[in-house]
């Protein structure tokens, strides 16, 4: 694949691969390679087209691995006419698509970010939480179950996006009635401030995490 990407910086250089921009102030976009799974970006025309198939030949008349065309899809812009979309896909001989799907887990986000774009991350947690008896499991164990399982879970996907507030307050309610022992059936006192919980250990805390922290940590760290 590291061929493959030097043929297509290359074709970016010398001006005939057309990148795009996602704002007129970002970094042009050709491609991302993660592991043997790659994202071609460019202007939607025959042109282009043209292009990406000179080096896909190039590429695999150099190379072992193939490019799998029938396993790969291309999506277009909502600017673009459907007589184009059919032609162009044609051309590539890769099949279009509406929506890319997951990606490691994470949806593949391709329209306006809402509350609905994250309905199986909820559905999980809310899944995890209705699996665990709050009778049977004392304040410790529940914490170090939030602390690891419900932490993972959404450390994938706000590694990579920052989720609506509505989301994020969801999951902190559930999270905060988990611990204190609340169920559907009803409401147990809150004992101490949520933000108290949340200090460090050394504090004398328990070092727990509000989600929208968490979730601004990780954004920080790609900004």
């Amino acid at each position: 694949m590291e061929r493959l990407s030097h043929l297509i910086t290359n074709a970016v250089e010398t001006g005939s691969w057309k990148p795009i921009k996602l704002s007129n102030s970002s970094t042009a976009l050709s491609h991302l390679f993660f592991a043997d799974n790659l994202i071609l970006f460019s202007v939607a025309n025959p042109v282009q087209v043209q292009v990406i198939n000179q080096l896909f030949e190039v590429f695999g008349s150099a190379s072992t691995p193939q490019i799998s065309r029938p396993k790969s899809r291309v999506y277009f812009s909502k600017n673009i006419s459907s007589t184009l979309e059919d032609s162009l896909s044609n051309e590539l001989g890769i099949p279009q698509t509406s929506n890319l799907g997951r990606y490691l887990g994470v949806p593949v986000i391709h329209d306006r970010v809402s509350r609905t774009t994250f309905m199986e991350l909820i559905d999980r947690i809310d899944g995890h939480l209705a699996g665990w008896s709050i009778a049977t499991l004392s304040l410790a164990r529940r914490i170090t179950l939030t602390q690891s399982v419900l932490a993972s879970l959404l450390t994938c996907t706000m590694q990579t996006t920052f989720l609506p507030a509505s989301v994020r307050e969801y999951i902190d309610r559930k999270i905060r009635g988990f611990i204190w022992g609340s169920s559907e059936t009803g409401r147990e006192i809150h004992m101490l401030d949520w933000s108290t919980l949340c200090r460090s250990k050394e504090e004398g805390s328990l070092g727990m995490w509000d989600v929208t922290t968490l979730n601004e940590t990780f954004m920080m760290k790609i900004a």
